[in-house]
């Protein structure tokens, strides 16, 4: 890109970067390292002050020529690793998009960016913001082979915003995570799996969503335990003591084959029944399959046998079965952080068709709650409803505590005592 009276001092330090020297690129990477971020979080065009405008497209760009430099010249990666990872790209990357910024007063306004190139994004990409492999921090960047030409051409010279819709204020986004270093390879396994967790109803299968905004999670009636599916393969151990006296432990076994797809298997073993030890107890089990897309305003299919179930029951495991039909609400971007709601028709393979809705609410320091309610279709009975509290990160390697009742509880009853258990879990993916 030929300077001019066009170019900002930030659109020339990229030039600098993608097409200089050695010594050159030294000093754009000391002016880059010496610009004030501000509310931010970002750089601002003139380098001199804390940002007011950011263009999300720049912002690629100087990542993706960031990223080719890394693999170019090794001697500064390091300090390319320092700065990328100093910036803030919670706002500029929300819900996993591109969007121009602006300081309106207290309150930062976006609009969604128009990329003028097929080829925009690919710094965005490369870094592992979007779509997000560490919960809105940096990855160690992937561009391919180093290009032996600078292009820096498709910079555009008026902010992208302005061929854009109005500016909508927004809030800080609870699903990203503040600069703190490169996320290693074992943390982006964790946020593989975090980022994916699948969100179901509680009707007649008496799931719950648990974690609201674009990753609600889910919950088991048959352990209570968070759900890491989608993942390749993830299993879970769990500890489970009802208040009114039974004890038992078991294992979650879950693999996708395909995307937004899941096989399930679980077994559960009975340890004690009144807080007295059950010696002759059996494992029971539970086993699922289908397909559940976690983003809101998608749907999902899926099929449960939440047993208990042995293999002698025979016909009984298929009959009783549970098919569900679900489909996530959008609530925008600001109450979606906060909140899921999920809307869904099911009915065990016999059919005894129920419709119903769950809500759930993301609390501060990982914690959630979720309630449900559903009725039949075939029958006059009061409808029911289900409610979950609990503590989880929704990340692999990680404990979870939950206290669930999945009833059944006819409204207004709550049988607290009757239907509640706590749930103590451990979560592996791979």
């Amino acid at each position: 890109m030929a300077r001019g009276v066009s170019a900002s001092p930030l659109r020339e330090q990229i030039t600098d970067l993608a097409c200089g020297d050695g010594s050159v690129r030294q000093r754009a990477l000391l002016a880059l390292e010496q610009a004030p971020r501000g509310m931010l979080g970002l750089p601002d065009e003139s380098l001199g002050a804390p940002a007011t405008d950011v263009n999300a497209y720049v912002i690629d760009r100087l990542l993706e020529v960031l990223g080719e430099v890394r693999q170019r010249d090794p001697a500064i990666a390091a300090r390319i690793d320092a700065l990328v990872t100093s910036w803030n790209y919670c706002s500029v990357t929300a819900n996993e998009h591109a969007w121009d910024l602006r300081i309106d007063g207290p309150t930062v306004q976006r609009t969604q960016q128009p990329y003028p190139s097929t080829t925009a994004g690919r710094g965005f990409t490369a870094w592992g913001l979007i779509p997000r492999r560490a919960g809105g921090r940096p990855t160690i960047p992937d561009l391919g082979e180093p290009k032996d030409t600078c292009d820096v051409a498709l910079l555009p010279t008026t902010p992208s915003g302005s061929l854009a819709a109005p500016h909508l204020a927004i809030g800080p986004d609870p699903t990203c995570e503040p600069p703190r270093g490169l996320a290693s390879q074992q943390e982006l396994s964790e946020t593989r799996v975090q980022t994916v967790i699948r969100p179901v109803t509680p009707l007649a299968s008496q799931r719950l969503p648990a974690r609201p905004g674009a990753a609600i999670g889910t919950i088991t009636a048959g352990s209570g335990v968070p759900q890491l599916e989608k993942a390749g393969v993830s299993a879970s151990v769990f500890f489970r003591q009802a208040l009114a006296g039974k004890l038992d432990s078991g294992i979650q076994l879950s693999w996708s084959p395909w995307t937004s797809t899941f096989v399930r298997l679980g077994a559960t073993w009975p340890l004690a029944r009144d807080l007295s030890l059950d010696a002759s107890a059996k494992p029971t089990w539970s086993l699922g399959i289908g397909y559940d897309d976690w983003h809101p305003g998608t749907w999902s299919f899926q099929i449960n046998q939440w047993g208990p179930s042995v293999p002698a029951d025979g016909w009984k495991i298929a009959s009783t079965a549970t098919a569900e039909l679900a489909y996530k609400v959008k609530l925008g971007d600001s109450l979606g952080a906060r909140l899921g709601l999920k809307l869904a028709a099911s009915s065990k393979l016999t059919w005894s068709p129920t419709i119903g809705a769950a809500v759930s609410v993301k609390l501060p320091h990982a914690w959630f709650a979720s309630v449900g309610a559903a009725t039949s279709l075939t029958t006059a009975d009061r409808p029911t409803w289900t409610y979950v509290l609990g503590r989880s990160t929704w990340r692999a390697r990680s404990l979870s505590i939950i206290l669930a009742n999945f009833g059944p509880n006819r409204i207004p009853e709550a049988n607290f005592v009757a239907h509640s258990a706590i749930t103590a879990s451990w979560g592996w993916a791979w």
